[in-house]
């Protein structure tokens, strides 16, 4: 019984990790214009980078939330996607200090202000990623 509640729980948070990175993928692909101002938004990159970053993340984004979804080469995207959300957590602590008032970008045009709360959702997930790193079965 245990072992059951042990897998169907890493499955679930398997699938919720996929979920967030496609959805945030695609809501990104949607407005890509509204993507590159939050990426210039965090006042961090040179003019030159923004229109690569935003091209480039919801790509990453796609690939390895796919990866998680249809389990291909699940340590090494859950790799991935744990150096993603320690490096978005990280700009958005950066943003914090700053004391910019901007979205986070995450969701394209339904994202959220830059806060505690913002750091603590990635922590969660980050955590989350974590734990699928330890106890996967590849």
């Amino acid at each position: 019984m245990k072992i059951e509640i042990k897998k169907y729980s890493l499955e679930l948070i398997r699938l919720i990790l996929a979920f967030l990175f496609i959805l945030s993928a695609l809501q990104k692909f949607k407005s890509l214009e509204t993507f590159a101002l939050s990426v210039d938004a965090y006042q961090i990159f040179p003019a030159f980078l923004v229109n690569l970053i935003t091209i480039i993340i919801p790509w990453l984004e796609l690939f390895i939330g796919s990866g998680l979804l249809f389990k291909y080469k699940l340590q090494s995207n859950l790799i991935f996607y744990l150096f993603m959300m320690i490096s978005f957590t990280i700009l958005v602590f950066i943003a914090i200090i700053k004391g910019l008032d901007i979205d986070c970008g995450c969701f394209g045009e339904s994202s959220t202000k830059v806060g505690l709360a913002k750091i603590m959702e990635n922590l969660v997930i980050i955590v989350m990623n974590l734990i699928l790193i330890k106890f996967q079965r590849v």
